[in-house]
């Protein structure tokens, strides 16, 4: 990593090159009118403006730098020199002013092309000032750019444009020029498609009842209406509305006007003819009305980058589902990583939190995705850890401090359990109110020094976890699962960390009790009394014991039907003008939301795997995982301009601002105060009680001797308060009354910080 500096235009010149007055106007206009591709998004664009304001500098003798003709002739022969040359250039004109030199430059850098070399280096520029981090190998670097592999370069200027939106993470802001007036971005959440290989049908009863009771489908009119016009290209829209609607009144044959087919008149038509084409319309119409080849099914599987997935099913008929990328059942786990896991890991040590979170039904390949087969490492979750752990690896190397954590947790209903051990709350109603937050805070987090010591940890939140046998799946995980990678890092030019969290979620599947049977031994409790003879009895114990698997689906059905909940209302919320009022999204609503909300809000950078099942028995439970995967699809979130700041570096920022102004009050107050002697009057009540009083008797003989005598009268229970005045010396500390007070009011601030007020 090279050091992140501030280079002024005094910085770039040597003592070897010489200043002089060597491009011309006439050179410049014409290098700007022979360059019509768009500026770099990054910097200072090369505008109208700034060729008139470089001609005014000519014009008025103001010396230019002349870069040396060698290197710009031949430029092309070693393009590594002129790069490393310019590196040295502020951003304002490395991203901009530099296209303007020569046509020899514009020519090898080739703005215009999103994958030249051009793009690439300003990347390694930005990660180089910025202390970002691209993996070092270059095949990883164009997946991130969305290449394919290493036969394809990817699109390095929208890369350099999700690195220019991190540059601050972890330098000062206002270090570089071209900060002012970076807009916001809005980006969509990335949705993925997953099928997986179809089981081996078994050749039984079973099989063949599955086969004859596959779902019917009905296509809509507007579907039987094209493909009617699909079979008979000659036959109009209009024409294929009659016949079929002619077909569904039950008519013996399509209506005799044919005005809107494009065919001879009647009148030169004999009446065989007429016969017979009013037959072949029949026979036609009949094929396309009642085919009974459309049942439930996924018709077919496109690949690859906007991939998509046709299904027709009851009630939608023939639909097209879109995604970012498609993976098809001849798909490995490593392309799955490569186009989804890979860009998550390089954003969490870029200072990005991030989601992935995996949804599907039951039996769809959910858990294999996210942790493979048992006893493995192929699963997204360890190829994730393991490139994090290189990339932790490299960052120290760089003189960067980094600690990396781990939480395994799983949710049940409202109920948070740690898998890797040890209490969440201390008790299950502390659990059920706060246990979100212990997790959201790490208060329940391993920490990671390798790559052994976390997969030991996952195998043994492995063993804790809910799993049961059901009819769709025989390692059925019956709870949602978390893993939650928590990154801390600071730079060298840095005094807080910066935070960045992963989570990484197994979705319990979603179910239909009919085809699961989790209610299959569900029973009542009590007992059958036959006459006077109790014959059976089911006690507490048995009955909710049989009902665990039900329970189970109605608590995965639940968290799911809330998340898709809270889907549906940031969908409505941006549909909604301003001035309205926007919906509630429903968070708070179960813990797995709760635990998910910061994955749908900020600048998370949020991933959606949809896994399905292709067989057509499942075809129905697959277009609704299809529409989910839709659903957030389109949901916006924004990053950039004035983008949120880590929470914890926030508030270590407020007290370490509090604790300074602070400081400085205590200095000024002991400049200022001072001991006086002052006198003061204090006012003190007194209750008298005493209204008896006392008399003394000078005559009375006392028992041992001498004359007088006390006598206390007996007091009638009345209270007489009174106020006494004196005066009372003391010394007092003066002259810091104001700077005592300001003091006060920020001990308390800094207390309501740390949650102490």
């Amino acid at each position: 990593m090279g050091c992140a500096a501030s280079i002024s235009g005094a910085d770039l010149a040597p003592s070897s090159l010489k200043y002089e007055k060597a491009v011309s106007s006439d050179s410049i206009g014409t290098a700007h009118k022979s360059s019509p591709e768009p500026v770099p998004v990054v910097g200072t664009p090369v505008s109208h403006k700034r060729i008139s304001q470089m001609q005014e500098t000519i014009a008025e003798g103001v010396p230019v730098l002349k870069w040396p003709q060698k290197l710009l002739g031949d430029a092309p022969d070693h393009p590594w020199m002129v790069y490393k040359v310019l590196s040295f250039l502020p951003w304002s004109q490395k991203a901009g002013d530099v296209l303007c030199l020569s046509s020899t430059l514009r020519r090898l850098f080739n703005p215009g092309d999103p994958r030249s070399e051009y793009w690439r280096w300003l990347c390694s520029c930005i990660c180089n000032d910025a202390f970002l981090y691209l993996p070092s190998s270059e095949t990883e670097v164009k997946l991130l750019a969305g290449g394919e592999g290493s036969d394809m370069d990817g699109d390095y200027r929208m890369l350099l444009k999700e690195l220019w939106i991190l540059r601050h993470r972890f330098i000062p802001r206002g270090e570089d020029a071209g900060d002012a007036g970076v807009q916001a971005e809005r980006f969509r959440v990335s949705t993925f498609c997953r099928m997986r290989p179809p089981r081996p049908a078994a050749l039984d009863g079973a099989a063949a009842f599955e086969m004859l009771t596959a779902v019917p489908v009905q296509l809509p009119l507007n579907q039987r209406v094209a493909l009617l016009q699909q079979k008979n290209p000659k036959l109009t829209r209009a024409a294929a509305m009659k016949m079929l609607m002619n077909k569904e009144c039950g008519a013996a044959k399509p209506l005799e006007s044919h005005e809107e087919k494009m065919e001879p008149k009647d009148s030169e038509k004999t009446e065989a003819t007429k016969d017979a084409e009013g037959q072949a319309d029949a026979d036609l119409v009949s094929d396309i009305s009642t085919a009974p080849g459309f049942s439930a099914s996924v018709v077919s599987v496109n690949r690859g980058q906007n991939g998509s997935v046709l299904t027709v099913s009851p009630g939608i008929g023939f639909r097209t589902w879109q995604f970012a990328n498609v993976f098809d059942q001849h798909s490995s786990q490593r392309d799955l990583y490569e186009r989804c896991g890979l860009r998550l890991s390089t954003s969490l040590v870029n200072g990005q939190s991030g989601a992935l979170i995996v949804y599907g039904q039951t039996g769809s390949g959910k858990t294999h995705t996210m942790f493979g087969p048992p006893r493995s490492t192929d699963g997204l979750v360890t190829r994730i850890a393991a490139d994090i752990l290189a990339a932790v690896k490299k960052r120290r190397d760089s003189g960067f401090e980094v600690h990396l954590g781990v939480s395994y947790v799983e949710v049940f209903g409202n109920d948070i359990t740690n898998l890797l051990g040890g209490p969440i709350g201390a008790n299950r109603g502390q659990n059920q109110r706060m246990g979100h937050k212990y997790v959201l805070e790490g208060q329940c987090e391993e920490p990671v020094p390798d790559q052994e010591a976390f997969s030991k940890l996952l195998e043994s939140g492995e063993e804790r976890k809910r799993k049961a046998h059901t009819e769709m799946n025989e390692r059925s995980t019956r709870a949602h699962s978390l893993v939650i990678l928590r990154l801390r890092q600071r730079s060298a030019v840095q005094e807080t960390f910066v935070e960045s969290i992963l989570s990484l979620v197994d979705l319990g599947g979603s179910e239909k009790v009919s085809k699961s049977k989790a209610n299959e031994n569900a029973c009542t409790a009590g007992g059958v009394v036959v006459g006077d003879t109790e014959t059976a009895r089911v006690t507490w114990a048995e009955y909710y014991k049989s009902r665990e698997r039900i329970t189970e689906t109605n608590h995965i059905n639940k968290g799911l039907l809330t998340l898709k909940r809270c889907v549906q209302a940031l969908n409505e919320r941006q549909r909604c003008k301003p001035g309205e009022k926007l919906p509630r999204v429903p968070f708070q609503d179960s813990k797995l939301t709760q635990l998910l909300q910061p994955a749908w809000s900020g600048e998370s950078s949020t991933s959606v795997v949809v896994c399905c099942s292709p067989e057509d028995k499942h075809a129905e439970e697959t277009v609704q995982s299809l529409r989910f995967g839709e659903m957030c699809s389109s949901v916006e979130q924004e990053r950039g301009g004035a983008a949120s700041q880590d929470p914890c570096a926030a508030v270590s920022e407020a007290l370490k601002r509090i604790d300074g102004q602070i400081k400085e009050l205590e200095a000024v107050i002991l400049k200022k105060e001072r001991w006086e002697w002052r006198q003061t009057t204090r006012k003190d009540v007194v209750d008298a009680l005493d209204t008896g009083g006392v008399e003394c008797d000078t005559e009375a003989t006392m028992e041992l001797g001498g004359k007088g005598a006390i006598t206390m009268k007996a007091d009638d229970g009345s209270s007489k308060k009174h106020s006494i005045e004196q005066q009372v010396w003391g010394q007092v500390l003066v002259g810091a009354e104001e700077e005592n007070a300001r003091r006060e009011e920020l001990i308390q601030m800094r207390l309501k910080l740390l949650g102490e007020a």
